[in-house]
Formats: C-alpha cells, sequence, structure tokens
C-alpha cells in the first residue's frame, strides 16, 4: 500500500478525489441555501395575491376607493415603497377602470362634474397587418426593379410611427427641400 501512494500518479488522482468531493458538497450546500429562500420568496408571493384578490373582492361592496382601504388595512405588502402589491386594477366588461390602488389608472372626475374614466386597450384594439409577399421575378439588385422596391420601401415607412418619423426628420434635415431636384417639399394634411 505505501508503494501505491509513492507513485506520482496515485497522489493525483487522490487529490482529484478530494477536490471533487469538495466541489459538490459545496455546490449541494449552495442549492440547498437556494431552495429555502426560494421557498421564502413563494410564500411572500402567495400572501401578496391572496391580499390583493382579499382587498379587491372587499372593494366591490365598499364606497371607499382602493387607495383609501389600503390606508386603513396597514398591511405590509400593499406599502407604495416596500410592498410587494403595486397594483390593483377593478375593470368592468366594457375595458373600462372602475378603482385602481395608482392614482394615475383610477377615475377622476372632469371639472364639469362628470366622471373620466380610464379605458384598457383590448388585443382587437390592435389593427391586423399583413405582410405583402415579393413578386417571384424580383431582384433588389437589379436596377429595372428599383421603382417596386423602393414603391414598398414607402409604404412600409408610412405605415408605422417609426418609419414616419424617420421621414419626417429627414425632411427636416433636407431644410424642406427635394434632395434631387431643390425644390420646396410640402407636408400634405
Amino acid at each position: 500500500m505505501p508503494k501505491l501512494l509513492n507513485s506520482f500518479r496515485a497522489r493525483l488522482v487522490l487529490l482529484l478525489v478530494v477536490l471533487l468531493g469538495l466541489t459538490l458538497g459545496v455546490q449541494y450546500y449552495v442549492n440547498l441555501r437556494s431552495v429555502r429562500s426560494n421557498a421564502h420568496l413563494i410564500v411572500e408571493q402567495e400572501q401578496a395575491i391572496m391580499a390583493g384578490v382579499a382587498l379587491g373582492v372587499s372593494s366591490i361592496n365598499s364606497k371607499k376607493y382602493l387607495d383609501q382601504m389600503r390606508t386603513d388595512l396597514r398591511e405590509p405588502v400593499f406599502d407604495e415603497n416596500t410592498g410587494r402589491v403595486k397594483n390593483i386594477l377593478l375593470v368592468d366588461s366594457e375595458g373600462a377602470v372602475q378603482d385602481s390602488l395608482v392614482a394615475a389608472y383610477s377615475p377622476s372626475v372632469k371639472e364639469d362634474g362628470t366622471k373620466r374614466e380610464r379605458i384598457q386597450l383590448r388585443e382587437s384594439d390592435t389593427p391586423i397587418v399583413r405582410h405583402i409577399k415579393i413578386k417571384a421575378g424580383a431582384n433588389p439588385h437589379d436596377p429595372r426593379w428599383e421603382p417596386y422596391f423602393e414603391a414598398r420601401w414607402v409604404k412600409t415607412m408610412l405605415n408605422s410611427g417609426r418609419g414616419r418619423s424617420k421621414l419626417y426628420r429627414v425632411w427636416l434635415g433636407q431644410d424642406r427641400n427635394c434632395h434631387d431636384c431643390r425644390q420646396r417639399l410640402l407636408l400634405d394634411g
């Protein structure tokens, strides 16, 4: 047995086995700590969700607004600075916000005394924009197809906010003149 430990290879293997055992032990310890930390966060999130649901349900039958009810509860999850629940929106079937923890989303009263409601956007409010296929024979490197690709580019630019903004900046950068003929360009309004 002593001859075995005298060889360099055996000592190297023994050192690697010890290092592997230490590495696995450290990984196990770090993983155990993260699992405990995650379990604590999950419990906090569940408490915050339940408190938010309870506040939302209780506000349905109450005459008070959510921000008034929050101060009455003195619940730490609703604290504006440190709490987990940042906002609760009560929305009716039409998408109008009836109440919110954040004043910016809450309905307000106009100068004439009528209620001004905030409407949440719906997916159906976003128009569907279909892609127009490129003609099969079109080649962007062929000068004969240049008018076709330029018309596609202009149409794409005019149909997006970023494109219209870029065209406007180019127009201003050219001092409102055509790049080729230097004639005055007017915006169609």
